[in-house]
């Protein structure tokens, strides 16, 4: 069984001198030593192709990596009302296209 690891967890993160700060929902270590990143979703729940392109679940595996210094295997949406987990598959390349997204969005404000 898994075990939460962290819970409600701030962090602050740059990403190329921009400076980030959110909070991680949930962190969960597995009995293999893997973590998984869960973020809490209390509207309807969304295919995870629907979600490849959601920045938020980026933004958070950016922070486990760089400010928690672990690699999620896994990260998940686990939606309240209908007790859904989506896990988003966000393999290295796409977490390097969210981060050029959020400078590009951050130029762009």
């Amino acid at each position: 069984m898994s075990k939460p690891l962290l819970l409600e967890q701030p962090f602050s993160l740059r990403v190329d001198g921009l400076r980030l700060t959110g909070r991680i929902d949930r962190v969960d270590r597995h009995p293999d030593g893997s973590y998984e990143v869960i973020d809490y979703k209390t509207g309807s729940a969304k295919r995870a192709v629907e979600l490849q392109r959601d920045l938020q679940l980026g933004v958070y595996a950016l922070a486990a990596r760089e400010v928690f210094r672990f690699d999620p295997l896994s990260l998940s949406y686990y939606y309240l009302e209908t007790s859904e987990r989506v896990t988003v598959d966000k393999p290295r390349e796409r977490l390097d296209e969210d981060r050029q997204t959020i400078v590009k969005v951050a130029e762009g404000i």
